[in-house]
C-alpha cells in the first residue's frame, strides 16, 4: 500500500477529472507530480492506497503542509423515471416546463 499526496486538481462543473499526485523521496521532499485521472486514484484508494492534500505552507515558501485524507464517498442518488433506464437523471422528458 503506497502513501501518496495531491496538489493540483483539474475539474469541470464541480466534477473532479485529474490530479497532481506525488511521492516522497527519500530525502523527505515531494517527487515531481504525475498527472493521474479520477479513475485511477479511486482504483488505487480501492486497492488500499491513501492519498492526502498537500498545500504551499504559508510560512515556509519551499515547504508543504500537510491537509486532509482524500476518501471516496457513495452517494444515493434517486431520479424520477418513468422506464427504467441506465440514464443518471429524470426522464420525464416528455413533460411541458413550469
Amino acid at each position: 500500500m503506497a502513501k501518496y499526496y495531491v496538489s493540483k486538481k483539474s475539474a469541470v462543473s464541480g466534477v473532479i477529472e485529474s490530479l497532481l499526485v506525488h511521492r516522497v523521496n527519500a530525502d523527505n521532499t515531494f517527487e515531481a507530480g504525475v498527472v493521474q485521472s479520477r479513475h485511477q486514484v479511486v482504483t488505487a484508494l480501492a486497492a488500499g492506497d491513501t492519498f492526502f492534500t498537500i498545500i504551499p505552507s504559508r510560512t515556509q515558501p519551499t515547504r508543504w503542509d500537510l491537509g486532509a485524507p482524500i476518501k471516496v464517498f457513495p452517494v444515493v442518488v434517486e431520479y424520477l423515471k418513468t422506464v427504467q433506464d441506465n440514464r443518471a437523471s429524470d426522464n420525464l422528458d416528455n413533460l411541458a416546463t413550469l
